[in-house]
């Protein structure tokens, strides 16, 4: 595996694996505090061991950045924050939300333009095909969270 300067993680179903559906859930529980907010909508979800411990060991091997990259308003990213920092506390170095109009993709090619770092420096992990697919037009490495148990 090439050296990733940065690495970006996508939160539900590859971080956070839910074991129910959680579609609109979560807007029941927005005005919450994000420990509430946690609590009510991934209470069930369990943690992608396997793949925290490989996002950790290349953490450390390389040195490198990791970013939480998620589908969230401000405030479910802080409900999911709050997750990250019960379940893995020093893994993330900054949390990023994306959104219809500006996708991961796009923000990671913005991230990468304002760091000044070529496409391929990073790595961008994700369980979501139409997600991979997009970042890698866009020439960034992207892969499954298999991918990074595998390896």
């Amino acid at each position: 595996m090439p050296k990733y300067k940065v690495i970006f993680v996508d939160f539900d179903d590859t971080l956070c694996v839910h074991t129910e559906y959680l579609n609109n859930k979560y807007k029941q529980f927005l005005f919450c505090d994000p420990e509430t907010m946690c609590e009510k909508i991934y209470r069930s979800s369990l943690v992608n061991h396997i793949l925290l411990t490989k996002l950790t060991q290349l953490k450390n091997e390389y040195n490198a950045h990791v970013i939480l990259i998620s589908s969230a308003n401000s405030l479910l990213l802080d409900a999911k924050k709050h997750w990250c920092m019960q379940h893995c506390p020093d893994l993330f170095d900054q949390f990023i939300s994306s959104s219809i109009e500006l996708t991961k993709a796009n923000i990671i090619l913005s991230y990468c333009t304002h760091e000044h770092l070529n496409e391929r420096e990073v790595l961008f992990v994700d369980d979501s095909w139409r997600e991979r697919e997009q970042a890698l037009h866009m020439n960034i490495h992207a892969v499954t969270p298999q991918e990074i148990m595998l390896s």
